[in-house]
């Protein structure tokens, strides 16, 4: 069986779709690992699988695209947060994969970094 790296950006509409498949393949008896949100890791062992927070700087920048006063704004501000949380989400999935020695990776789209 595989060991199976999930890793999300630090938000609930990232993480709970992805849930689905990763209790499928948890089921069919594959390791799976997920790092998400820290607010989320106990939920997330709750169902079975193992999980551990992302880094706390990924975290810690939030989405502020709220804060635009037009569309295009908000667009440039997600464009910064995603770039911001990159620089931290390289080393974060690198000591990852180190920990856990995956051989497939599942990636969030919002990761940039990772």
């Amino acid at each position: 069986m595989a060991t199976i790296l999930i890793y999300t950006s630090p938000a609930r509409g990232h993480l709970f779709p992805i849930l689905g498949p990763a209790l499928e393949l948890h089921s069919q008896g594959h390791d799976v690992h997920v790092l998400t949100l820290s607010s989320e890791v106990e939920r997330v062992h709750s169902f079975g699988l193992k999980a551990e927070a992302i880094a706390t700087a990924v975290e810690s920048r939030e989405m502020d695209d709220w804060k635009a006063k037009s569309p295009m704004g908000a667009i440039e501000r997600a464009m910064s947060t995603f770039g911001d949380r990159s620089v931290s989400e390289v080393d974060d999935l690198q000591n990852a994969i180190r920990r856990n020695n995956p051989d497939i990776l599942v990636i969030d789209t919002n990761s940039w970094g990772a």
